[in-house]
C-alpha cells in the first residue's frame, strides 16, 4: 500500500471511532549496508521485511511511508500504550 492508501485508511479509522495503532519502523543504516553490501541491498532488506510484516498483518493495513521507513496499522488494537523507541 502506498502512503496515500494508508492516510486514508487511517481517516477512515477515525471517522469509523475505532481504535487502532499506528507501528512505524525506521530502518537506519540503509546507506551504510548499501556502501558494504552492494546496490539494492537495503531495497532487498525492506522488501523482505515488507513480506514478512505482510505474513502478519493484512495487505490494507502496510505501507511504505518513506524511503526507510514502514508502517503498520492496526485496527484491532485492545490497548493503546504511549510511544516507546526500541533501541537495537
Amino acid at each position: 500500500m502506498n502512503r496515500d492508501a494508508f492516510r486514508e485508511r487511517i481517516a477512515d479509522c477515525m471517522a469509523a471511532d475505532v481504535p487502532f495503532a499506528v507501528i512505524k519502523i525506521e530502518l537506519m543504516g540503509l546507506r551504510d549496508m548499501e556502501a558494504m553490501a552492494g546496490r539494492g541491498s537495503a531495497d532487498d532488506l525492506q522488501r523482505q521485511l515488507a513480506t514478512r510484516l505482510l505474513a502478519a498483518y493484512s495487505q490494507d493495513t502496510v505501507a511504505r511511508v518513506g524511503e526507510a521507513r514502514l508502517a503498520v496499522l492496526d485496527p484491532q488494537v485492545e490497548e493503546i500504550r504511549p510511544e516507546k523507541p526500541v533501541d537495537q
